[in-house]
Formats: structure tokens, sequence, C-alpha cells
């Protein structure tokens, strides 16, 4: 598939900028770069935001503590296996 872009004059300057001083062989590796690194911008935000939501659930006391036994890491194994079980069944539970 091939895509055909007309890119405002500072990024077309920034593109070829980029290609002349040897950053890259070709336009298209710039703008394949640009586009991997916004990637995974969005997936830092994602988990920047996650780590956020976490931290305020720690604030307010909503966690479970694990003690550092051999059976504190089976409970807390099995609290996730448990969590994810009833997550299938509500997501094949039939809504009403």
């Amino acid at each position: 598939m091939t895509t055909q872009l007309q890119l405002p004059s500072v990024l077309q300057e920034i593109v070829d900028r980029k290609v002349a001083d040897g950053s890259f062989e070709s336009a298209q590796d710039v703008i394949r770069e640009a586009l991997e690194l916004l990637d995974e911008w969005e997936k830092y935000r994602a988990l920047k935001r996650d780590l956020a939501h976490a931290e305020a659930q720690f604030e307010r006391g909503q966690y479970r503590s694990y003690g550092e036994g051999k059976g504190d890491l089976g409970k807390f194994f099995a609290d996730i296996q448990a969590a994810g079980q009833r997550r299938l069944r509500e997501r094949s539970s039939p809504k009403v």
C-alpha cells in the first residue's frame, strides 16, 4: 500500500535535513521512524495514565498487601487468576 503525503514546509524541512545530514537514508525512513515513535509515545502515555490511576488507588487504601513468604506469593497469583476468571465470566454472561 502506498500513501502519498504533502507535509507543511516546516515538516518537510525537517525531513530533508535528516536525510541530508545522513541520519536517514530516505524521507520514507524518517516518516517511518516518526510514526513508530508516535506509537511508542502513545503507549507511554497510556502507561503513565495507568500508573497515576494505580497511585491514586494506593493513596485511597485500595490495595492488598502480600508478605514475603512462599504462601503469600501463591495467594497473590491465585488472586490474579480468580480476578481474570471473574472478568471472563462477566464478558461471556448474556446481557439482559
